[in-house]
């Protein structure tokens, strides 16, 4: 089969930009490089921005423990020179002489411990001295040249200035000095008079140094009260001032807001002083305000600070600019540290880290665009290449091109995996064909099987790898089919057509003796022989399916004709055997009651015949019971023997631990006896009737190639006969109702026809195979039955049972229904008999006191036997109900078979089966009730 090449207006659709695989790998290594550069960009910023992170968060915190750790230690130096001083002689002075002598403790203290601004001594008197440098207040005070100390004297209300020199020697005095500050009035002093513990202020501006600091106080056991001022100043400088950026802000703050200790010591000092002149001539000291800083940060954490118990690390926004700031908590006074610096300018390293790898990363990819390019190249070259062979594939071009000269393994393994592709692919088509000519041969459902076969043999041997020496053969039902070159084979492979049946035939494919190769056959040549006989496997169940549908469909057209003329003929065979059986009763001319029997015996011949027509129409109401096949054909062995001739043996093989079959055993034994009769006629000269029980079990592979066969386990019985046999066209009509080989008016035809609808009825199955002058096997197939339980027939009663209870009789048939009731009332019985449903309605709402309903069950009204009984039995729920009828119509059976606790008499019936019947509902229905 030809292929064109997929191109123009066939070919699929190319949408999009379309590059050489070199560009794709250049673009692809330099989008990597630049994904890698824009990561490792990334991850460094990220990196060095954490880094950035931890460091401004541990220097951050680091100065706010600096900043607690300088206040504390001022506070600790302010107290132990407070105590230090309360503990000096001076304080138990009692003479100006004797204190103005030991004013050098005062001087020592202000020498020795650094950040003391002022030391002072008050007595219990009222008298009061503070010494102090005057560097501070020479231009307010004049201070006279060669002055470094200045000594305050209070005494009672007079106030006096000492000048010292270095050596404490006085170089000037003034007496009277008019002066508003009076320390004896300060609440640090006037608090340390009343307790005996160290005093330790808040910070606040001194009113003479004009220094932000702390003073302590401390009464002596004289009860004089000493005390320091220690300036803050140095806190001041020890905050960080441009680190870890220029932009840094830090800061002490008190509770009120005040700010005690400012990075910029100088911006501190200048709105101190700019605090001062504002408000002279009186003098501040409180702290002043953060707002005063013109700092929106600063105002922004002191705001903060208020509201923050410990410690806040994170961003704030102030000014338009987000700051990464810290407040800490120093004490619990409510004294705090804040720090900020912008975000802006700590991300300016990371920043400049980055811009500087993208420098580095993006020069790299500049030298490597050549590098990559070569690369590209030499990858891209055998890639074309293949890319050009595989389009020849696509044009169905499959002759192969050199192989590729390259030192890398991967790529010449991937020329060797074309190679085999460009085989494989050939072969693959060439199967695919052989596939589809096959199929469309056995699609021909008018060709002889061996032309057919024939056919495909020949393409076979054109679908093989080596199609110059290769051969093939179909052998089918003993028939062999070939290619036109056949000969045996040097080497071969087969296939069976029924793989469940290996002897059914075979697919045989095979090369000549010229094959060098030990074995040549591809795998896939083994699955399409497979393919090819489950074709032809396929071919015959079609065909075998088709000829069993026709059959079937012509047995149910006939099997609905027979079961209408049933119904008609079981009535008037009801009214001439009823007839006869009086007339033979009461006639005493012997010639005439010997007429009477003689139309009995054609009225149950004729019955006969009904029953075989109902039976093969699978329309009789069977009643199947739980049956021991064994112990059946041991008891009908003698009335087989009686039925055959002397000159035939009859063998019954029984199988041992046989199961229980499911069918009703009166049908089953007529259906033995056709078969016995049959074998008996095919067997004019005598011979063997072997009948052979065993359990089978049918399983998919046996279903398959049978229709309307249902898998699953079966009691089989197997009749076979040494006779004639028949042929297959014979055998194929052998079920066919009225068909027979025998001669005029020596057989119905019927016989094999009820076995099957028998056995089909009863969810089973019958096989016939038969070869002439072989003689003929038919296999019945029994359901087997549920549990191991088996049904003992009823006992019979030898004399016709009478009674005296009232019966209503239905019967529709005016010549049936007066015969019946002549032979109940014969009986002993009361009966009422009516014509159709309605009228035995009227009759049982009259409430006759009826002790039976007996019931035709087809008839005529809109109202049949069943509905009949169902409105009964609403009028009087126990009423016991006997139906019968030539032919039910599925009224009272559920799949062929009579519905639990359904009594039935089949038509036409003899006097004798009447009674019986008739009592038996009798008695059953008095003992329930």
């Amino acid at each position: 089969m030809e292929r064109r090449p997929v191109t123009g207006p066939e070919a699929p659709p190319r949408g999009g930009l379309r590059l050489p695989l070199r560009l794709h790998i250049l673009i692809l290594f330099l989008a990597l490089i630049g994904v890698i550069a824009l990561i490792l960009g990334s991850v460094v910023s990220r990196t060095s921005r954490d880094l950035v992170d931890q460091t401004v968060s541990a220097s951050f915190i680091g100065s706010a423990e600096l900043a607690l750790q300088e206040l504390a230690r001022m506070e600790e130096t302010a107290r132990a020179a407070a105590e230090a001083l309360a503990a000096h002689p001076i304080t138990r002075a009692t003479t100006e002489q004797d204190r103005a002598g030991q004013i050098f403790a005062l001087a020592t203290i202000l020498q020795a411990v650094p950040g003391v601004s002022a030391t002072y001594v008050g007595w219990p008197n009222g008298d009061f001295v503070l010494l102090r440098p005057v560097d501070l207040t020479i231009e307010q005070l004049g201070v006279p040249d060669g002055a470094v100390w200045l000594a305050q004297w209070i005494n009672g209300e007079d106030s006096r200035f000492d000048f010292l020199d270095a050596g404490l020697a006085l170089v000037e005095s003034r007496d009277n000095v008019n002066t508003s500050f009076d320390p004896r009035t300060r609440p640090w002093f006037i608090e340390a008079m009343e307790t005996a513990e160290t005093i330790l202020t808040a910070p606040y501006i001194f009113y003479t140094t004009r220094d932000p600091g702390i003073t302590a106080a401390r009464r002596a056991d004289s009860g004089a009260v000493a005390g320091v001022d220690v300036s803050l100043w140095d806190l001041s400088a020890r905050l960080p001032q441009g680190r870890p950026v220029p932009e840094t802000q830090a800061a002490v703050i008190d509770r009120t807001g005040g700010v005690l200790a400012y990075s910029g010591a100088a911006r501190l000092r200048e709105i101190v002083e700019a605090d001062q002149k504002a408000n002279a001539p009186v003098l501040i000291e409180t702290l002043p305000s953060a707002r005063l800083f013109d700092s929106a940060i600063l105002s922004a954490l002191t705001d903060r600070a208020g509201t923050t118990a410990q410690t806040y690390f994170g961003p704030v926004e102030a000014g338009g600019v987000t700051w990464l700031t810290v407040i800490k908590t120093l004490n619990d006074d409510g004294t705090s540290f804040v720090m900020a610096a912008p975000l802006e300018a700590l991300g300016s390293g990371p920043r400049a880290i980055r811009v500087r790898l993208l420098q580095v990363l993006g020069l790299a990819m500049i030298l490597a665009v050549p590098v990559i390019w070569i690369a590209a190249r030499i990858l891209a070259r055998p890639v074309e290449a293949f890319a050009k062979d595989v389009e020849r594939i696509t044009q169905m071009d499959f002759v192969a091109p050199p192989p590729l000269q390259t030192r890398i393994a991967e790529l010449a393994a991937l020329d060797g995996s074309i190679h085999a592709m460009r085989l494989t692919l050939r072969e693959r088509l060439k199967e695919l064909h052989c596939l589809y000519q096959v199929l469309e041969l056995t699609a021909d459902t008018n060709r002889p099987v061996p032309d057919i076969c024939t056919d495909i043999a020949e393409i076979l041997a054109t679908s093989l790898l080596h199609t110059d020496s290769a051969m093939a053969r179909i052998v089918l039902a003993g028939q062999e089919c070939r290619c036109p070159d056949w000969q045996p084979p040097a080497v071969s492979i087969s296939a069976p057509i029924h793989p469940d049946r290996p002897d059914a035939g075979y697919i045989e494919v095979g090369y000549t003796a010229g094959s060098e190769e030990e074995n040549p056959f591809l795998q896939e040549e083994h699955a399409l022989i497979k393919g090819v006989a489950a074709h032809i496997a396929r071919l015959q169940q079609n065909r075998q399916m088709v000829v069993q549908l026709t059959q079937s469909e012509r047995l149910s057209a006939v099997g609905q004709l027979t079961g209408g003329v049933a119904h008609d003929f079981n009535n008037l065979l009801t009214v001439i055997l009823g007839n006869a059986e009086l007339l033979s009763e009461r006639l005493t001319d012997q010639e005439l009651r010997s007429l009477a029997d003689m139309t009995a015996s054609a009225a149950e011949r004729g019955a006969q015949l009904t029953r075989r027509l109902l039976a093969f129409a699978r329309q009789q109401a069977l009643q199947p019971r739980h049956v021991d096949v064994n112990k059946l054909l041991a008891e009908m062995e003698g009335l087989l023997r009686r039925t055959l001739s002397a000159n035939i043996d009859i063998r019954i093989i029984q199988a041992e631990d046989l199961w229980i079959a499911e069918v009703d055993p009166g049908q089953l034994d007529a259906a033995l006896l056709n078969l016995a009769i049959n074998a008996r006629d095919a067997m004019p000269d005598g011979g063997c009737l072997t009948i052979e029980t065993a359990n089978a079990v049918c399983d998919g592979a046996y279903v398959a190639s049978r229709f309307a066969v249902e898998p699953g386990p079966y009691v089989m019985i197997s009749v076979s006969d040494t006779g004639t046999g028949m042929t297959p066209k014979v055998a194929a009509r052998a079920f066919d109702p009225f068909f027979t080989t025998k001669e005029i008016g020596k057989g119905s035809g019927l016989g094999l026809s009820m076995v099957y609808g028998f056995l089909t009825q009863s969810h089973g199955h019958v096989h016939l195979y038969s070869e002439p002058g072989h003689g003929t096997t038919v296999k019945l197939y029994l359901p087997r039955a549920a549990g191991t339980r088996i049904d003992e027939p009823s006992p019979s009663h030898a004399a016709p049972a009478t009674g005296s209870e009232r019966i209503l009789l239905v019967e529709d048939d005016d010549l049936v229904r007066d015969n019946v009731q002549r032979q109940l009332v014969q009986l002993g019985y009361d009966v009422l008999a009516v014509r159709n449903g309605q009228k035995a309605l009227e009759a049982l709402q009259g409430d006759a006191g009826f002790d039976l309903l007996f019931t035709d069950i087809v008839m005529p009204g809109g109202l049949n036997g069943r509905q009949l009984a169902e409105e009964a039995r609403k009028l009087h729920p126990a009423l016991p109900v006997l139906f019968t009828s030539g032919y039910s119509e599925n009224a009272l059976t559920h799949n062929g078979r009579l519905e639990s606790g359904v009594h039935l008499l089949h038509k036409p019936y003899r006097r004798q089966d009447l009674s019986m019947k008739i009592r038996a509902v009798l008695d059953r229905g008095s003992s329930e009730s």
